[in-house]
């Protein structure tokens, strides 16, 4: 026995060490919080080919928001991955393919009234049966939307650019070969969801197109659980951006796209394939999937309002940190939502696709994170530039009205309730996310400073904080 306990323990520990932070939020992301995530602890076996061995992720909730982290050895399986992707038109067709089955199936699903699967508060059967059928479709959809997207800007941007300023050396193009090139070509070619939501809002003349509007683009800022967009959202959105903010936007976002089109015509056949191809599949990880997830999230969102009438917001963030399995199961039960919600802290390890309980020594992956003074926190230049100034950490969306304009602002992640205050910073730092992130993407566009993906920023800067940005290296120093 003493011997066994040994092994366990060792097991523990270099698992530990093998896992890093990859992703930090404060505001419930996908629902339920994990049914996405399990598919970066499987095979790539379906599409890809690939045998790679099953990883083992971490998952650490706590009330001060969510950890995920990722073994080491997934960077090269990532790279690998992405590599058979953008080598074969005929793989990311596939994921195409599936991508339109899987979301004509999950938006099928939802059409179904509310009425028909609660009652009173209670699941029917038809209501049991068609929750854990949506739930099945969210993780399928999830291996062909999230997974490609996610790995590439966590870990294949470098590799890629690498791979596409080799041809550009070999056929004589070595001056497309820099950073600011590259990194333009990565953002997206096209307009985004919210600049299509902007060109609509400029168009809104009468009551008539604004009620058109809101019911066309309900789901944009839903961001899983938060504001679902009516003619009162966007009637107070159009006074608060102004048509001139409005146009200026616009104007940055057809620049952006006639830029990367003059810098396409000068790629190399094969450079201009595989660009191609990182664009489409960063596409539909960036923009078709939250068409299509937002609007399921919103459906579950109701079904849960009904299941427990009087849910208020901060039990249904308690209610999204549970593993799919339970939810299905307090969805089904006829006993009262307050004995699921006591507990504030959960670990989670997911293998092969399965989300058991972990053992509370994970804790000690967010633990020991914060630096003293004249320390230094390493991420990803996104916008050249060097700044001094005070911190302003805005959380999530409610936090956005406290924003100090010239303070550099600090975020777990920016979206698109963040572009009011982006402009006013004067840096932008955040938790998580790549070159090809939101923050990244509107930092380019407005030039300011920006470091994407720092490991425990969160952890160490708070308001007031006297900060030193390095963008150009990817450093922020702590200064007191």
């Amino acid at each position: 026995m003493k011997t066994r306990r040994f092994k366990n323990k060792e097991m523990i520990r270099k698992e530990l060490e093998n896992l890093e932070l990859v992703y930090k939020t404060s505001i419930t992301p996908f629902f339920p919080i994990c049914q996405v995530g399990r598919n970066y602890s499987r095979k790539f076996s379906d599409i890809f080919s690939l045998d790679n061995e099953p990883q083992t992720l971490a998952v650490v909730i706590t009330p001060d928001g969510v950890n995920w982290f990722f073994p080491r050895t997934l960077k090269p399986i990532a790279i690998e991955y992405i590599d058979k992707l953008i080598s074969n038109k005929a793989i990311f067709n596939q994921i195409l393919a599936k991508e339109k089955i899987l979301s004509q199936e999950l938006l099928k699903a939802i059409k179904t009234p509310v009425s028909d699967l609660v009652d009173k508060g209670r699941a029917t059967t038809l209501g049991i049966e068609r929750f854990n059928r949506i739930l099945d479709l969210y993780f399928q959809y999830g291996y062909v939307t999230d997974v490609p997207g996610f790995l590439f800007q966590v870990y294949a941007v470098d590799y890629f650019k690498e791979r596409i300023a080799k041809q550009l050396y070999q056929s004589d193009q070595a001056a497309l070969a820099t950073d600011e090139k590259l990194d333009l070509l990565l953002t997206s070619p096209g307009y985004t969801n919210y600049e299509n939501f902007l060109r609509d809002l400029v168009r809104i003349k009468s009551q008539r197109s604004l009620a058109a509007a809101a019911r066309r683009w309900n789901w944009l800022v839903h961001d899983y659980i938060g504001d679902i967009i009516d003619e009162k959202y966007l009637a107070a959105k159009i006074k608060q951006l102004s048509k001139k903010q409005i146009n200026k936007d616009l104007r940055q976002a057809r620049a952006r796209i006639g830029a990367i089109k003059e810098l396409e015509k000068l790629l190399p056949p094969r450079a201009r394939r595989e660009i191609d191809t990182v664009h489409s599949f960063l596409w539909i990880y960036n923009e078709r999937k939250k068409l299509i997830l937002n609007q399921v999230n919103i459906y579950l969102r109701h079904l849960f309002e009904a299941r427990f009438p009087g849910l208020v917001f901060s039990r249904l963030r308690e209610l999204y940190q549970r593993r799919p399995q339970d939810l299905e199961k307090i969805f089904s039960s006829q006993r009262p939502l307050s004995d699921y919600l006591r507990r504030k802290k959960f670990i989670y390890l997911i293998k092969s696709g399965r989300i058991d309980n972990g053992p509370d020594s994970y804790s000690a992956l967010i633990k020991g994170a914060v630096l003293s003074p004249g320390k230094t926190l390493q991420g990803r230049s996104a916008s050249p530039g060097v700044v001094r100034g005070r911190v302003n950490v805005v959380l999530n969306i409610s936090q956005i009205s406290k924003f100090v304009p010239g303070s550099i602002l600090v975020a777990p992640f920016t979206n698109v309730n963040y572009l009011p205050i982006m402009g006013k910073a004067s840096a932008i730092l955040t938790e998580t996310g790549g070159l090809t992130s939101h923050a990244a993407i509107v930092s380019r566009e407005l030039k300011v400073p920006c470091i994407v993906g720092i490991p425990h920023l969160l952890a160490n800067l708070y308001d007031g904080q006297e900060v030193e940005v390095d963008a150009n290296e990817g450093l922020v120093k702590i200064i007191k």
